[in-house]
């Protein structure tokens, strides 16, 4: 899909959803392509790091470590007064 140019365009749309998405949800192959379009790498931590946050809710290792590859990432790590790794506690993922 991320061949048809309209959608291409559009897949930083709503604060990087499909990113965030992907990210929920354990899809590396398809976070991995939204990320080689620029709009959708230079707001990767949109809405407080959702995508970190929601991929360490969810026991996603692979990829949280993927994430945090990106300093816009780690610069945010502990916002929502460390939201991500209250969640992570909270839902027994020690990694």
């Amino acid at each position: 899909l991320l061949s048809i140019p309209a959608i291409k365009q559009k897949a930083a749309n709503s604060n990087n959803q499909a990113l965030r998405n992907a990210a929920e949800n354990g899809h590396l192959e398809i976070m991995q392509e939204l990320l080689m379009i620029p709009a959708v790498k230079s707001n990767i931590a949109a809405k407080r790091n959702d995508a970190f946050v929601m991929a360490v809710q969810n026991g996603h290792l692979v990829i949280m470590r993927e994430l945090l590859t990106f300093s816009d990432v780690k610069a945010q790590v502990a916002t929502s007064n460390n939201l991500a790794l209250r969640l992570a506690i909270e839902n027994g993922h020690l990694e």
